[in-house]
C-alpha cells in the first residue's frame, strides 16, 4: 500500500505539472517532486526486500547491516506516545550511531534506531517483546 500510494502521488503530481498553468518552473518544480516520489518508492521496493534478523549479537537486516548490538541497547520504547515508526518500536542505544535508513524497514538517526514501518505489527511486536525480555535478563545479572 505505501509503495502505491507513494507512485500514485508521483502520477498525481505530474499530471498536475502537465497542466499547470503556473509557468516554467512550476512545471520544473511539481516533475521534480513527481521524480523524487518515484525514487522514494523504488528505495522502499529494495529495502523492503530485506528483512531485520534478531540474532544473538543484536539486530541486523539480512544484507548483513548491523542495527544495533546487544551490549549497545539502553532501552526499548514502544508505546503509544514514543516516536516510533508505524506498526514499530524504538531501541535507545548507549552511543550515537551513524546515521542509516532503508525506507518502510528501519533508521537510525543518533542514539535511536526505529524498526517498523511496512513490516508486521505482530512481528515487530514479538521482536520488541525478546529484545525487553532480554535487556531485562542482561539488567538483573
Amino acid at each position: 500500500m505505501a509503495l502505491l500510494t507513494l507512485g500514485g502521488l508521483g502520477l498525481l503530481l505530474l499530471r498536475v505539472a502537465l497542466v499547470a498553468t503556473g509557468g516554467v518552473w512550476v512545471q520544473i518544480v511539481l516533475i521534480g517532486l513527481a521524480l523524487t516520489f518515484w525514487a522514494l518508492a523504488g528505495q522502499m521496493w529494495r529495502a523492503t526486500a530485506l528483512s531485520v534478523e534478531l540474532h544473538e549479537g543484536g539486530l541486523r537486516d539480512s544484507a548483513g547491516t548491523v542495527l544495533v548490538r546487544f551490549d549497545g541497547i539502553e532501552m526499548v520504547e514502544r508505546g503509544n506516545f514514543a516516536l516510533k515508526p508505524s506498526q514499530g518500536f524504538v531501541v535507545r542505544t548507549a552511543l550515537p550511531g551513524p546515521f542509516a535508513w532503508r525506507p518502510g524497514l528501519w533508521w537510525r538517526i543518533g542514539r535511536r534506531v526505529g524498526v517498523g514501518g511496512v513490516v508486521s505489527a505482530s512481528q515487530t511486536k514479538q521482536m520488541a517483546t525478546l529484545l525487553d525480555a532480554r535487556l531485562a535478563a542482561r539488567l538483573d545479572q
